[in-house]
């Protein structure tokens, strides 16, 4: 994977973000398509992913799934998502919010001491695997019950290395980031 660009978007929110008056999915959409028209990046539906992030604490929902719990108990909320626009732009939202990194993974801050970018990269990470084998969801791999390889494998960890991370990269920089399933290993692994 190769980062094609960054853009900031400066139009305002259509809503608060509020748990009251979250964004929703086609305000993430609108934005993708404003990033597109201002840097004519490509976005072909097949090689192209845009990722989406938003101000620490706006809500967004994504029909009745919301990036906050509604009740406790619920079991709908998310920390990120992907999803494909109705002209084929694959991209995944991923929101900076207090739901998403009070989980029992990240109590502590590891690896820089930078417990809101661990909980933000680990979603993100989760969520391009998953749009790399299935795009569109229910089009690609899924197991008997339509859970996709990210999801096999939430909140399950290898060992932390010296930097406190569990996958380092070839620039040589940790990260926390979950095992995905892998149907060599027939179990959740890093490769």
């Amino acid at each position: 994977m190769t980062l094609g660009g960054v853009y900031v978007d400066k139009t305002p929110y259509p809503h608060s973000g509020s748990l009251t008056d979250p964004l929703q999915d086609g305000d993430v959409q609108s934005s993708i398509h404003r990033t597109l028209s201002a840097t004519h990046w490509p976005a072909d539906g097949k090689t192209d992913e845009i990722f989406v992030f938003t101000g620490f604490d706006i809500q967004e929902c994504f029909g009745s799934s919301c990036s906050f719990l509604h009740s406790l108990g619920d079991t709908t909320a998310f920390c990120a998502y992907h999803n494909v626009t109705n002209d084929n732009i694959i991209y995944a939202y991923a929101p900076n919010v207090l739901f998403c990194y009070l989980q029992p993974t990240f109590t502590s801050a590891i690896p820089y001491n930078d417990i809101t970018a661990d909980a933000v990269i680990d979603a993100i990470s989760h969520e391009q695997f998953e749009s790399t084998t299935d795009p569109i969801n229910g089009s690609g791999w899924n197991d008997a019950n339509g859970e996709e390889i990210g999801d096999l494998c939430a909140s399950t960890f290898g060992k932390l290395d010296s930097q406190g991370g569990t996958v380092r990269l070839a620039h040589g920089h940790s990260y926390a980031i979950q095992t995905e399933w892998s149907n060599v290993a027939n179990g959740c692994a890093y490769s």
